[in-house]
């Protein structure tokens, strides 16, 4: 069964965003995927109105003014797109969940064939046949692809027309194109490469986050002690992380600096850490709200999922402003980012919502 709508665990000290989160925020429509209460899945906005009615047996998140959808008709699974006026398109191809990225989507072979990948367009045609064991979506006019070259898995870029950009050298999956760099492992170094394949930046792959963000990297100098700091596209100290030498020895580890200890700008601030606390710095690395948070999600649409320890000794997650100040009251026991208007929830009950930027519910998973 396809898995739609999802809410993940939120527990990380620092949820890291990546680009194509970052994506989905900027370029939504405003409409949400949501199944009403005998199982059929519409979309609803930002008011909780159906504005496509619940028909589909699943439906996927809207990109680039479309969304995946399904529904069977007798023993027979339909596939395909659904645009904002409730236009469908069946698609003849996929058995699987679609997204639209620079114009293309990455689908995959059905399930009773051997699994690999290509891309098609908003028609449905296969613009690149699907012949790569694994890949990525497009971003900035390339997708990352691996290859089995020699008994060694390898990544490289290829543009839309399915070419090798960048040949096959890289030896983890790298990262999306995002500001004309892409985050890379190679044999011998690691780095940000441009669109030419070129190193740009060289860093330790551990000791980056994976993608520039609002023109800016944040990244680990090493130092005696080690340094935080923010580069930008050539490789140039911008600002220093504040509260960098309060973090503890565990804080510095790779392992943490790896998995949620820095953190990208959105919307011009940034989550720093001091000690157990998050705060927020701006992009000239003043500190604009005080640390006193213990996790964070990032700011999106004005407002940062943050959590708390509340005052029966749990964590709780409300929303403040970019003054630091609640806008949502903490009282949820998982909160996601705000995108299209909504931010998904789920209650310390156990209930999973739909909030607006008021804190007022207006969808809500009915139990079967």
């Amino acid at each position: 069964m396809l898995r739609l709508f999802l809410f993940l665990c939120l527990s990380c000290a620092f949820a890291l965003t990546c680009a194509a989160q970052e994506r989905r925020a900027k370029d939504h429509t405003g409409l949400h995927p949501v199944p009403d209460a005998k199982g059929k899945w519409g979309f609803i906005d930002r008011a909780g109105r159906f504005r496509i009615p619940p028909q589909y047996d699943g439906a996927g998140e809207f990109s680039e003014g479309v969304a995946y959808v399904w529904k069977w008709e007798g023993n027979k699974r339909k596939n395909g797109i659904v645009d904002t006026d409730s236009k469908f398109d069946e698609l003849q191809t996929n058995d699987y969940e679609i997204a639209f990225h620079d114009g293309l989507a990455r689908v995959q072979t059905p399930w009773t064939q051997e699994r690999k990948y290509g891309y098609m367009d908003r028609s449905g045609r296969m613009v690149v046949e699907p012949q790569f064991f694994n890949s990525g979506h497009f971003s900035e006019g390339l997708a990352w692809v691996a290859v089995l070259k020699e008994r060694e898995w390898l990544y490289g870029f290829i543009d839309k027309t399915g070419k090798f950009a960048i040949e096959p050298q890289f030896v983890y999956q790298p990262g999306d194109f995002v500001d004309g760099l892409a985050k890379v492992v190679g044999k011998f170094k690691s780095g940000f490469i441009d669109r030419e394949g070129r190193y740009r930046i060289t860093v330790d792959s551990e000791q980056s986050d994976a993608f520039f963000s609002e023109g800016l990297l944040a990244a680990v100098i090493q130092d005696d002690p080690p340094r935080g700091v923010y580069l930008d596209r050539d490789g140039k100290v911008v600002l220093e992380i504040p509260f960098w030498q309060q973090r503890t020895a565990w804080q510095r580890s790779l392992y943490t600096l790896r998995r949620q200890q820095l953190a990208p700008f959105r919307e011009g601030l940034a989550a720093v850490l001091s000690f157990n606390k998050i705060g927020f710095i701006d992009r000239k690395g003043k500190v604009v709200i005080e640390p006193q948070f213990r996790g964070t999600h990032g700011f999106s649409e004005g407002l940062a999922a943050v959590k708390i320890i509340g005052n029966d000794g749990e964590y709780v997650w409300g929303y403040i402003d970019r003054a630091g100040n609640f806008a949502v009251a903490p009282r949820f026991r998982e909160a996601r980012s705000f995108a299209g208007g909504l931010a998904q929830i789920v209650t310390f009950d156990g209930k999973q919502q739909l909030i607006d930027a008021s804190g007022k519910v207006v969808w809500q998973l009915s139990k079967s």
